[in-house]
């Protein structure tokens, strides 16, 4: 059993790690996963997209 975000924040990490995309795509490509089909509830969506706002920037680009 998965808890609240699970899958999008999943997808976060490896998008972080790939760097495809810029920090800000992959950020909101997380909240769009967050808001769509996971069933996570939208105010809590948005504190899982303010800390990878907040905290992400050391992480991003790292494999």
């Amino acid at each position: 059993c998965a808890g609240y975000g699970m899958r999008p924040a999943i997808l976060h990490d490896q998008l972080y790690g790939q760097g495809a995309f810029t920090r800000a795509e992959c950020d909101a490509i997380f909240y769009r996963a967050l808001t769509t089909g996971d069933g996570t509830a939208r105010w809590r969506s948005l504190l899982f997209y303010a800390g990878v706002r907040l905290g992400g920037a050391s992480h991003y680009g790292t494999a």
